[in-house]
């Protein structure tokens, strides 16, 4: 009787390892499934829209920001650091939506011809996916998930070679 209990808790801790282990492959089906549907209502339950768009916003301050010049003291700098902040919060807030990142994940799913997916853990909170261009490795999108409770992840930020690169300098 000793052997059977000891086995069921061996059994029982396998299984609640592989739970967590692979709960963020349950998570992305999930998401997949609400994209595949149209349903936001469904994918909005795995983005932490709070965070995600604190984490946009920051981005695309810091892709606009003029790069600091010291023997360049030009008023119009600040002014357009000014003007960027004033723009980003507001274009961050209407397109991090439930139907804008429906919107998004279609269309890049759609966009950037055969792609595959590469999905890893960076930290035991933190998991990433990755979408790839097929041919070039070129990285077409993505996004950080971080773990809310032993199996719910949420999307807290994402990577786009659009809100990577900085525009050219004159």
């Amino acid at each position: 009787m000793k052997t059977l209990s000891k086995l069921s808790i061996a059994l029982a801790i396998v299984v609640f390892t592989a739970a967590i282990y692979f709960s963020p492959q349950l998570t992305l089906s999930r998401i997949n499934n609400a994209v595949q549907t149209g349903n936001s209502e469904q994918l909005a339950e795995f983005i932490d829209f709070p965070v995600l768009k604190e984490n946009l916003k920051h981005k695309l301050n810091s892709r606009f920001s003029p790069e600091p010049q010291p023997e360049n003291n030009n008023v119009f700098s600040g002014l357009g650091q000014a003007l960027v902040g004033l723009f980003v919060g507001p274009l961050i807030d209407s397109l991090v939506t439930p139907e804008g990142m429906l919107d998004l994940l279609t269309s890049s799913s759609q966009d950037s011809g055969p792609t595959y997916r590469n999905t890893r853990y960076s930290h035991f909170n933190k998991f990433h996916l990755e979408i790839l261009e097929a041919e070039s490795d070129k990285l077409v999108l993505q996004l950080d998930f971080e773990r809310r409770n032993l199996i719910h992840w949420q999307l807290v930020d994402l990577q786009h070679a659009l809100l990577e690169q900085r525009p050219p300098q004159q």
